[in-house]
C-alpha cells in the first residue's frame, strides 16, 4: 500500500511497527510500513509504479512538513494516490473480517483514474507518536443521511503519512455530482478532488496533532448534502 521509499523518508524502514485492528483489537507487526496487499506484477510494475513515482516527486517534501503550492497536475496525482491507498486498505480490512464496503466498479477504475464517487481532502498533521496512521469508517444510512430510498454505501478513511493528513470519502453511485459535507472542520481541510480551481497552498489552515484529530474523529455523523452541479456555461 505504501512505497518502501516512504519508510526510508520517515526513518522507519527498519523499525518494527504495531498495526491495530479495530474489530478485534488485535495487533500485528511489520517492519517499516510493510507490504500488506499483494498485487499482480503488471500492476505493481506498471501504473502503480508510475503513480508512486509521481507522488514521490510532487509530495515527498510535504510528507516531511515543507510548505508548498500545488497546481492541478499535483492534485490529480494526490487524489489518485490517496484513493489507491484507501482502496487497498479496504481490501486489507475486509480480509481481516472488518466491516467495510468497497463501492462497485472502483477497483476496476483505479488503474486509470480516481474512481467516480470519490472525494479527497488534505490537511496538515503534526506527528506526535506515530509517523503513519489510518482508520476507516464504513458508511451506512445510519451515519450518512442521504435519500433513505437510495442509500449510498461506501467508506470514509483518514490517513496520516508524515505531515500529510488525507481524508478519502468513497461512495456507491455518487458519480460526479457536486455536494457539500458536514463532519470535517473546514478550517483544517482543503478540497483536492473533484479538482478545485486555481492552486492549493499547503499548509493553509489548522495544523492538527493527535489531540486535534480527537475533536472530530471518528465522526459520529457525516452528512453529505447533494447539490445540483452548477452550469459551466456563461449567459
Amino acid at each position: 500500500m505504501f512505497g518502501r521509499w516512504l519508510g526510508d523518508l520517515l526513518g522507519i524502514a527498519t523499525i518494527k511497527q504495531q498495526l491495530h485492528s479495530s474489530r478485534a483489537g488485535a495487533l500485528w507487526s511489520t517492519v517499516g510500513l510493510g507490504v500488506v496487499v499483494s498485487v499482480c506484477a503488471p500492476c505493481n510494475n506498471g501504473w502503480m509504479s508510475q503513480l508512486e513515482s509521481d507522488f514521490k516527486s510532487r509530495f515527498a517534501r510535504a510528507v516531511t512538513g515543507h510548505a508548498d503550492t500545488f497546481g492541478g497536475r499535483d492534485l490529480i496525482t494526490l487524489a489518485h494516490w490517496s484513493s489507491k491507498v484507501a482502496l487497498l486498505l479496504q481490501v486489507q480490512l475486509a480480509g481481516m473480517g472488518e466491516a467495510t464496503h468497497i463501492p462497485q466498479g472502483h477497483l476496476s477504475q483505479l488503474p486509470t483514474r480516481t474512481p467516480l464517487g470519490t472525494r479527497v481532502w488534505v490537511g496538515t498533521y503534526a506527528p506526535m507518536m506515530r509517523p503513519v496512521f489510518w482508520q476507516g469508517i464504513p458508511m451506512s444510512p445510519a451515519n450518512l443521511p442521504l435519500d433513505p430510498d437510495a442509500p449510498r454505501l461506501g467508506y470514509l478513511m483518514l490517513i496520516t503519512i508524515g505531515s500529510l493528513l488525507i481524508v478519502v470519502l468513497s461512495l456507491e453511485d455518487l458519480g460526479d455530482e457536486a455536494f457539500d459535507t458536514e463532519g470535517l472542520p473546514r478550517t483544517a481541510f482543503r478540497p483536492v478532488w473533484p479538482l478545485p480551481s486555481g492552486t492549493l497552498k499547503w499548509p493553509d489552515g489548522l495544523i492538527l496533532n493527535d489531540n486535534g484529530l480527537a475533536t472530530f474523529w471518528p465522526p459520529t455523523r457525516f452528512a453529505v448534502r447533494a447539490n445540483p452541479r452548477p452550469s459551466r456555461h456563461r449567459v
